[in-house]
């Protein structure tokens, strides 16, 4: 069996699809798998479509199985096309919802998924919807990283039980690991700095929150929303303790999070977070959003926070410079276990692949 792996970012990138493009191919080597990887984040960017179109093309033969990690039709109607050419199957990850993405970013909602499709605000993009749908019909087997997404996707565009598939999310490891060194009571939020990232309400919370004791926040990445973050933090005079960063290779980023006092993360909707797992591998606080494929596992024992509430986000991260607070928090976390790894993850494709 011969899987390749299809992603739209660059190798050693920061985020899920570059974590798995990384790591599956290596993972499934240990099961007799040979997987190999297209990353179209490094084609130069003149003629980028058709480059990859062609790259895709001439691998495609090679390979059973293509396997992609994103929900672009970008990517996936390419490869597609490219499977029955040449009578291939298609398999596709998910990691999010690529049209509500689109609408959040264009201001047409900052309603979750579920309440942007049940409310209809997905017909206002009539095209879009039939060509990712018809995408998913064509699709051989669509493995969901969690049941928040498998139950969207089924409701709203009517995918069978029979294409659908499963895998959890793995704790992935840093190389070298992470030790505590949380010395200062530096809060951090990393990402992309687009508009369902919450960006604005965090700023709004962090800049109200009373006896701050040196707490200050750090906002690490880059977007179309990164101007109007830093004027907001200028016009509410937070300039002296909330920072901006551009984004950092994975190495130094892991180091920053070990270094943190806590990671903030109240996006409007995370459909699961590869960013949360690592703090909960290595022991970092983190405040993150409720509204995620996550919260369910986690809702004992994580602190969680309404994304729609600069009230709520406030007082929990109050909370944490509050007397014991910090400690009892930490004693939650180090109680999570964290075994799961990338083995696991390439055990359960290889039962789903086989199957086709």
């Amino acid at each position: 069996m011969k899987i390749l792996v299809i992603t739209s970012i660059k190798k050693g990138g920061v985020g899920g699809p570059s974590l798995y493009a990384d790591n599956l191919p290596k993972a499934l080597a240990d099961y007799g798998v040979d997987a190999g990887v297209l990353r179209r984040g490094h084609l130069p960017k003149v003629f980028k479509e058709l480059l990859y179109f062609l790259q895709l093309f001439w691998m495609t033969p090679q390979y059973n199985i293509l396997y992609s990690l994103s929900g672009s039709p970008g990517i996936n109607i390419p490869a597609l096309i490219c499977a029955k050419i040449f009578r291939k199957k298609f398999c596709m990850r998910p990691g999010g919802d690529f049209l509500w993405e689109r609408a959040t970013e264009r201001g047409e909602t900052e309603k979750t998924p579920q309440g942007y499709y049940k409310d209809g605000g997905h017909k206002k993009q009539k095209f879009s919807f039939s060509l990712f749908r018809w995408t998913l019909w064509h699709t051989n087997k669509i493995i969901f990283p969690t049941s928040y997404l498998r139950s969207l996707y089924q409701e709203y565009f009517f995918i069978p039980d029979e294409k659908c598939g499963y895998v959890d999310y793995p704790f992935p490891g840093v190389q070298g690991g992470l030790g505590p060194k949380r010395e200062s009571r530096q809060f951090v939020f990393a990402g992309r700095l687009i508009k369902f990232k919450n960006g604005e309400r965090l700023i709004r919370a962090f800049a109200v929150i009373e006896n701050r004791a040196g707490a200050t926040l750090k906002i690490i990445g880059e977007g179309p929303e990164k101007a109007g973050l830093m004027r907001l933090a200028k016009e509410l005079g937070a300039e002296s303790y909330i920072f901006f960063e551009k984004p950092m290779d994975r190495a130094a980023l892991m180091n920053e999070i070990g270094g943190s006092y806590c990671v903030v993360i109240p996006s409007i909707f995370e459909p699961g977070s590869f960013l949360m797992l690592e703090c909960l591998k290595f022991k970092v606080p983190i405040i993150f959003t409720k509204e995620s494929g996550l919260y369910d596992a986690y809702a004992d024992t994580l602190l969680f926070v309404d994304p729609y509430s600069v009230a709520d986000i406030k007082n929990k991260i109050e909370w944490l410079l509050v007397g014991d607070n910090y400690r009892i928090y930490m004693r939650r976390i180090e109680g999570v276990n964290t075994q799961r790894c990338w083995g696991d993850v390439a055990r359960e494709h290889k039962m789903i692949f086989e199957k086709l």
